[in-house]
């Protein structure tokens, strides 16, 4: 019997064909290392392998053996957690890969800020954009950029802010983020803040921020902060947000200079 004819014995009695080939594999790898070791000490190499084969024993017996040990139902639960192993991660990394592009397409804004003034209707503030800086519960915000539309009785004002979040632990800000805001003049008229309003049942209120989208980048989202219903008489808002963390806020001149508070 040949070493194949041995093997091939072996492996009809295995009944988890997927180990055969390793069955096949270690079994050659024996019985060859045996023949060679025959050879060495001067058999032929047919009765060296008839010797290898012998001392390897009945191939039924060994065949009996290997199949308790190649257990079909163990053998193909292993194969499908194995594949389902490779589905989970797969299906873990293809959000991630998707991420890292994302990624790259967000490292550089879609449009650029500066164009923001073209869109709208107002008159430029004094004095900006002059890049006001608050630093406020580990998130950077700066004003860029802001216009003021003069009406018969009231004013309005928009502002393009920006909301730096530079550490991965932080929750990706929203309009949210500036509902609490509060709003006064310097003639002592508090603007009532979409979250009062809200809160309150009110229909009617004059603070209100949305998100610009985009602007956005990976690291900054930008957003509008309209202030509604200002006297033509206010000379400066004043922006405060005392919900959470240290408090800020700053001001902003209608008409002459301004400085950050």
């Amino acid at each position: 019997m040949t070493i194949p004819e041995y093997c091939a014995a072996v492996c009809r009695l295995v009944r988890f064909i997927p180990d055969h080939p390793a069955i096949v594999r270690e079994l050659s790898g024996h019985l060859e290392d045996a023949v060679e070791a025959h050879q060495a000490k001067g058999l032929p190499y047919d009765q060296a392998v008839e010797q290898a084969v012998t001392a390897m024993g009945d191939p039924a017996e060994v065949g009996k053996a290997l199949d308790a040990l190649h257990s079909p139902l163990l053998g193909w639960i292993q194969i499908w957690v194995r594949r389902a192993l490779v589905v989970c991660a797969t299906l873990m990394l293809l959000p991630a890969l998707l991420g890292l592009w994302r990624l790259g397409e967000s490292c550089f804004p879609q449009e650029d800020p500066a164009q923001w003034r073209s869109t709208q209707t107002g008159e430029g503030l004094p004095g900006l954009p002059q890049r006001n800086i608050v630093e406020h519960s580990g998130y950077t915000l700066s004003l860029w950029d802001g216009v003021h539309t003069t009406g018969k009785e009231t004013d309005q004002v928009s502002l393009l802010l920006r909301l730096d979040h530079f550490s991965p632990w932080l929750r990706r800000p929203s309009e949210w983020t500036f509902q609490s805001l509060t709003v006064t003049d310097d003639l002592g008229t508090e603007y009532l803040n979409w979250a009062t309003a809200y809160r309150e049942h009110q229909a009617d209120f004059q603070v209100l921020a949305s998100s610009s989208g985009v602007y956005d980048t990976f690291f900054s989202d930008w957003f509008v902060l309209t202030i509604d219903s200002i006297p033509p008489e206010a000379q400066t808002l004043t922006i405060a947000l005392e919900q959470t963390g240290e408090p800020f806020s700053f001001s902003i001149p209608l008409t002459g200079g301004g400085e950050d508070e």
